[in-house]
């Protein structure tokens, strides 16, 4: 029996997710067959009508029609007060994503857009043929991210990507495509870093799936007893090698409070 390419002849839009300008040449080829572009006047709308559709989600999350919130100082001693002004159509942050269905690249580029320093997410698709839209599709990730209070209420950054951080998504996608079996303990923790997107922001499992994934990376297939290949031997011996390659910079204050070092977090206790 032939096999049928369900994926054939469509074209599809994703719009990006997070809140970004890009300072970069337009369109821009990410990797072959993926174009980065504004968003066009009709597809604005479509994504406009799609998230409306959606009554999980409030009306409030177009900031990508406004500009950056910024403090105002109150009458009232200690009051502040955060505004944000319309921006023009032609300063909108709307942006996609566009590529023939019968690709199947999709994933891998969303995982390697994840290890940017500024994490690029990818939201709704908007699935094309003969030029009409057939379908759209948004994942719990998508909904995870547009109701995620900075999101809602406006308070996230605009960040600036620039030619070199969409290089850097080009670098990450040849990396991980290169991967052999014997890496597979890679693919996997990068599977699972992108399937905590779908987690609401508040949650507590997102934190033990990090360190989870922490634990996959620099433990996998260990050679010592029981007692030394505990995850605290592990982040005492090999978090300080790995913090020299980190693109983010680890402060382990910010996470364990004031005093704590590698040492002191990494101490293996004898019971």
């Amino acid at each position: 029996m032939e096999d049928i390419d369900i994926m054939k002849d469509i074209d599809v839009v994703v719009f990006i997710l997070s809140l970004i300008d890009i300072l970069a040449p337009l369109p821009f080829e990410i990797i072959p067959g993926y174009i980065l572009d504004r968003a066009r006047p009709d597809q604005i709308q479509l994504f406009r009508e799609y998230v409306n559709s959606t009554q999980t989600i409030h009306n409030n999350i177009f900031n990508y029609e406004r500009s950056q919130v910024r403090e105002v100082q109150g009458k009232i001693k200690e009051h502040t007060s955060y505004v944000s002004d319309a921006l023009p159509p032609d300063k909108w942050k709307y942006w996609t994503l566009s590529y023939d269905g019968h690709n199947c690249e999709y994933n891998t580029l969303q995982q390697a857009s994840m290890l940017l320093k500024e994490e690029i997410e990818f939201g709704y698709q908007l699935f094309y043929k003969a030029g009409k839209i057939a379908t759209a599709f948004g994942s719990a990730a998508t909904v995870s991210y547009l109701t995620r209070d900075d999101v809602a209420f406006h308070f996230q950054p605009t960040i600036s990507i620039t030619k070199n951080d969409l290089l850097h998504i080009r670098e990450y996608y040849d990396l991980i495509m290169q991967l052999t079996p014997e890496y597979g303990h890679i693919k996997k923790s990068l599977t699972l870093f992108d399937n905590l997107r779908a987690l609401p922001s508040y949650s507590n499992f997102i934190l033990i799936g990090l360190f989870s994934i922490i634990e996959t990376l620099i433990s996998h297939s260990p050679e010592l007893d029981f007692y030394h290949d505990s995850i605290k031997h592990q982040i005492r011996t090999k978090i300080p090698l790995l913090r020299k390659h980190f693109i983010r910079e680890l402060d382990y204050k910010k996470y364990f409070g004031n005093g704590a070092n590698e040492d002191k977090i990494g101490t293996v206790q004898k019971i």
